[in-house]
């Protein structure tokens, strides 16, 4: 029992609970939001960790919403050195730098000063990982990663507000050391590439995805959605379809997957998703529509 409430049902449970429901209701099918630049979804994390934080708190919307645009900031903000190639390593980015998000989210809700934020970010940090894997062959575990990220987040930002100053110390260089986060991820890492590193607009940089697969699909998709719909392209039409994209995009793990897939899998699936449009005619690719598309024997051709 506790104060946060959830979407449904209507009873309280403690923020932890609540902000991981929150987050793998938010993040099911996703359609969520994303931000290109640095291969993440901010919102399943940052804002059902506000929510439920901030509810338990009782804090205004000036906080409520100062919290949120800390959490979206942050998170692009640590991912911008080095999100193209943990993707194309196989990392989830989402996972990696979600518990950040959710710790300074949680931090500002909580009041807590600069230096309690900063150790919430790096408590954070040090507990953060995931993969694609998942969301390559079609299990679900995927849906579940940005909930986790949230837990995370509010047990460092937690432990920082309650701890002595004492125990608040923390790896100088946490992050970009040799040693540190970054280094971790990334192998030829070296604190010199951070004078490299994309400057990304954590707000502005944020759209959010029509279609149920990955971000670096939207357009793709869309536009083999366009066309079929204007020409009125069915199954037997279509016998090749040739796209280019950015390399970060076309190279992100399970995008260029052709299976197998498990049952209502393939999300991040390019070909997939072009066959259950050309299969189905929907306008729009769901979750119902990839399940059809993967039952439809044609879609094996």
């Amino acid at each position: 029992a506790g104060a946060s409430g959830l979407f449904f049902g209507g009873h309280g449970v403690g923020a932890e609970d609540a902000a991981f429901v929150t987050a793998t209701l938010i993040h099911a099918r996703l359609t969520d939001d994303a931000h290109p630049g640095v291969l993440l979804h901010p919102g399943a994390i940052v804002i059902p960790t506000a929510l439920a934080l901030g509810e338990e708190r009782g804090c205004g919307g000036e906080v409520f919403t100062q919290a949120i645009a800390a959490g979206y900031r942050v998170m692009a903000a640590l991912a911008a050195p080095v999100a193209a190639r943990t993707a194309a390593r196989g990392m989830r980015n989402t996972a990696m730098f979600g518990p950040a998000a959710a710790a300074v989210t949680a931090a500002r809700v909580l009041g807590l000063d600069e230096r309690r934020t900063a150790a919430a970010v790096i408590f954070a940090l040090g507990s953060s990982g995931g993969t694609l894997q998942s969301l390559r062959t079609g299990s679900a575990e995927w849906r579940i990663q940005p909930g986790i990220a949230t837990r995370l987040g509010i047990a460092a930002a937690r432990i920082a507000e309650s701890a002595e100053s004492s125990d608040l110390d923390f790896a100088d260089r946490a992050i970009e050391g040799e040693a540190g986060f970054y280094a971790s991820y990334v192998p030829d890492w070296t604190i010199d590439q951070l004078a490299d590193a994309p400057e990304v607009d954590g707000l502005l940089g944020v759209t959010h995805k029509e279609h149920a697969t990955c971000g670096a699909n939207q357009l793709a998709v869309e536009s083999v959605a366009m066309l079929r719909e204007r020409r009125g392209w069915g199954p037997d039409d279509v016998t090749r379809v040739d796209i280019e994209l950015e390399r970060a995009g076309y190279d992100y793990p399970g995008c260029n997957s052709t299976g197998p897939f498990a049952e209502g899998g393939g999300f991040l699936s390019r070909p997939l998703a072009y066959a259950a449009i050309i299969l189905t005619g929907h306008r729009v690719l769901t979750e119902t529509s990839l399940c059809v598309g993967l039952a439809d024997p044609r879609v094996d051709d």
